[in-house]
């Protein structure tokens, strides 16, 4: 039998939203997480300060409960001992032209407008590194911004939507006034026949959408039936019975195309954690306005991060299998929801090996954003005080989330 040996190591403990108890080991709650000492006896704020040495308990209800090593406290590296409260992730959104308050296309008879959608490829790739889809319309000798934006954002679709996942979701957007139709719709993505609950009232050539917050079509067909047609698939989710709204278009109204970052596909240990991010180039434009509304961020104490987290520490109890099968045993993951992070780093100065040097664990406390009271600061003896007491001598507020 092989033997591993590990120097550096990360303990990632997850709670749960259990309530505070105040007795030994065996009497917390199913994901509560407690401070004691090697002996079992609870630590609090008072004799946390004369307590030389602790562990970290988490009660995994059914499952064993999560034990760390004797952590001494002369070991805490107060410096890099830290908390992080939850920040939630975001998709990237551009938009080219208007932007839903400013902005236009400028408008150019017989042009070839271009959008280069550069994608930012992740570490597995099967592109070559370089992966971009394109947007193209050629506008005729009485341009309008409707036009534009319509043949640009009906190309970009029809090219990403050769992809088996979908990355960006392509929207039109425009100034123009639309007012509230009685029949409601049920649009399905992919789809451009759109059902209504009963006979349409808009006409062939009208601006339409329906639902908060989606994009805009242009109406090519009404029935047979209580139905229209799109001039595109819709794009956005698929619903049933939306209130709709639609509009005779002008011809002088500005438009836009947004485009925004599409969750990605995620399973722990199999498929990372990932954020649709690429660079947009506009060519034969003019002076279009370009909005970066947001860039695309990860986040701190996602469910996927803290799942992740869980993932890449099992590795440190036996589990050092990394992608593929065989996966021996079911892993058991209890990230669920979003987390605020308390990390404590340890380190000792080890002397009795052939290799002298520091030894560091990791140990990452992940706390329901909710706050459970068992980590409430101020709420009496909360680990978060506890660890403030322990870690820097007194309860400063450093480990506040």
């Amino acid at each position: 039998m092989a033997t591993f040996t590990v120097k550096d190591v990360t303990y990632v403990v997850v709670g749960g939203t259990a309530t505070k108890t105040t007795g030994n080991i065996d009497s917390l709650n199913s994901g509560e997480i407690g401070l004691f000492t090697p002996s079992g006896t609870r630590l609090t704020e008072s004799n946390a300060a004369t307590a030389t040495e602790f562990i970290i308990v988490r009660d995994n209800g059914t499952n064993p409960d999560f034990r760390s090593g004797i952590i001494k406290k002369a070991n805490l590296v107060s410096a890099k001992c830290k908390a992080k409260a939850y920040v939630a992730e975001q998709e990237q959104i551009e938009v080219v032209g208007y932007n839903g308050t400013s902005g236009s296309i400028d408008l150019i008879n017989d042009n070839m407008y271009h959008l280069r959608v550069n994608l930012r490829e992740l570490v597995t790739s099967n592109h070559g590194g370089v992966y971009v889809k394109h947007g193209f319309y050629k506008s005729d000798l009485n341009a309008t911004e409707q036009e534009v934006a319509a043949g640009l954002a009906i190309s970009l679709i029809n090219d990403l939507i050769k992809d088996p996942d979908r990355v960006i979701l392509v929207q039109r957007l425009s100034d123009i006034s639309t007012s509230a139709l009685a029949e409601t719709y049920s649009p399905v993505r992919g789809q451009k026949w759109v059902a209504a609950s009963a006979s349409p009232t808009v006409a062939v050539g009208d601006v339409w959408t329906c639902g908060s917050g989606n994009g805009l079509y242009i109406v090519t067909a009404v029935g047979p039936g209580n139905a229209i047609k799109l001039d595109a698939p819709w794009q956005e989710a698929t619903a049933s019975a939306q209130s709709a709204v639609s509009a005779t278009p002008a011809g002088t109204e500005a438009w836009g195309i947004k485009l925004t970052g599409v969750s990605l596909p995620f399973t722990t240990g199999k498929i990372h954690n990932a954020k649709s991010s690429w660079d947009l180039t506009l060519q034969g434009c003019g002076t279009t306005t370009f909005t970066q509304t947001q860039f695309a961020a990860y986040g701190v104490g996602t469910e996927r991060e803290v799942k992740e987290l869980e993932w890449f520490a099992k590795g440190f109890e036996g589990e050092f299998f990394r992608m593929g099968e065989p996966n021996l045993y079911a892993q058991t993951y209890y990230a669920s929801g979003n987390y605020d992070l308390i990390t404590l780093e340890v380190e000792e100065l080890w002397k009795e090996s052939m290799t002298v040097g520091p030894i560091r664990q990791t140990y990452i406390l992940a706390v329901p954003q909710t706050t459970p009271n068992y980590a409430v600061t101020g709420t009496a003896d909360d680990i978060t005080d506890v660890l403030e007491v322990l870690t820097f001598g007194s309860v400063n507020g450093n480990f506040t989330i």
